[in-house]
């Protein structure tokens, strides 16, 4: 193993440390999480220090300091808004398995479909190979269906009029989120106090 890949491995071990001091995150799920994120790292080793480093550092710092500790007393609950229109199926497995390894947090995916039917029968197809049609203790999903093609604002729209949460997120149908990244979004609007909080791509 290379000298950078031990080191990563460290990185790794710290935050699950951090981790350690929530109190409702069991060692199941704490070794879980690690086999993501490896996984996760190891599929986009090449972009390791724009998406999982500072991700790493600034949880780690967040965790330990105990500044995160206030606002997980309970697993924070997220809506996440997928619009879908001439989706293609290996860019909308991505997506949607990206936010079926979301950690720490319990996911209400809310997926839109932009008026046609091969998109909500993609969805369907896609959901069922993924296992995640039914709903458990960290995940629900619900498909819409808007009656005409409408435009991603109008599609998004569709969906946002659904939420039930207090917070929400967008993902597009060929994107991917890190496995920490509703966490990680949580926490930082929470301790700054503001209203949202916009990421770019990285």
């Amino acid at each position: 193993m290379e000298p950078e890949q031990l080191k990563h491995l460290d990185r790794i071990g710290a935050l699950l440390d951090s981790l350690k001091l929530i109190s409702w995150l069991d060692d199941e799920e704490t070794e879980s999480i690690a086999e993501q994120l490896l996984d996760f790292d190891g599929a986009y080793w090449s972009f390791l220090r724009i998406l999982s480093l500072p991700l790493y550092s600034e949880l780690t710092g967040l965790l330990a300091s105990g500044s995160a500790l206030p606002y997980l007393r309970d697993r924070p609950q997220i809506s996440v808004v997928v619009p879908v229109y001439q989706a293609k199926r290996d860019l909308l497995t991505a997506a949607l398995s990206s936010l079926c390894k979301q950690v720490g947090v319990r996911i209400d995916c809310l997926i839109s479909v932009d008026g046609r039917e091969e998109d909500r029968l993609l969805v369907q197809e896609v959901l069922a190979e993924l296992g995640a049609e039914e709903e458990t203790k960290h995940w629900k999903v619900s498909v819409f269906m808007l009656e005409r093609n409408r435009g991603v604002g109008m599609c998004r729209n569709r969906a946002l009029s659904e939420l039930k949460t207090p917070f929400f997120t967008c993902l597009d149908a060929d994107d991917i989120f890190h496995p920490l990244r509703c966490l990680h979004a949580y926490l930082v609007l929470q301790i700054s106090g503001v209203d949202r909080v916009n990421t770019g791509w990285s």
